[in-house]
């Protein structure tokens, strides 16, 4: 077994462990309708993150000519698949009768915005100590992008503006995903 082979069966667990919570989520929103406040910003939020982690498991694939894995850049990167997963238990906790989609959605807010913008810093960072060099390409500036819109939605918690920042957030991330990485390898 390669060192890529068996670090990515750790990487596929906590990504699959997000995606389950994501998946089950749905269920329980569909099993209670009606019963549960849906918030429509969540909802869009939702298929973001599990874009999301489709994305980082995807993305995991282009580490496998990596011969040299030190622990502590394996360690750096398992940061992003496990925020991800937080983010999205932020997003949706277990889901009750009377569960308020957005009295949670504000409740958790600050630590959403904050921990997303974060993914997008470690993939940078973690793509510098991992490269050796900063590249200024269109991943770079996406990456950016999202920073940016994160901290916006960290900022500025107007009610109005949270359907449109995660429309965009999610219309821009498809995008990213369409020009960067469609290919896999």
């Amino acid at each position: 077994m390669k060192q890529f082979d068996h670090l990515s069966i750790f990487v596929s667990m906590i990504i699959a462990l997000g995606v389950r919570h994501l998946i089950l989520s749905v269920a329980g929103l569909i099993h209670l309708r009606g019963k549960v406040k849906i918030y429509y910003p969540t909802m869009i939020w939702m298929i973001s993150l599990l874009l999301l982690q489709l994305q980082i498991w995807w993305v995991f694939f282009y580490r496998h000519d990596n011969s040299e894995w030190l622990y502590f850049n394996f360690l750096f990167y398992l940061i992003i698949p496990i925020t991800v997963s937080m983010i999205s238990h932020l997003l949706l906790p277990e889901i009750k009768a009377d569960t308020n989609l957005e009295e949670i959605y504000d409740h958790n807010h600050k630590w959403f915005f904050g921990l997303l913008a974060s993914i997008a810093v470690v993939s940078l960072t973690e793509d510098f100590f991992r490269s050796g060099a900063a590249h200024f390409d269109l991943n770079f500036w996406g990456r950016v992008v999202f920073i940016v819109l994160s901290m916006f939605g960290l900022f500025y918690r107007s009610k109005r503006l949270q359907l449109p920042l995660a429309l965009v957030f999610l219309c821009l991330f498809i995008i990213y995903i369409a020009l960067i990485f469609i290919r896999l390898g």
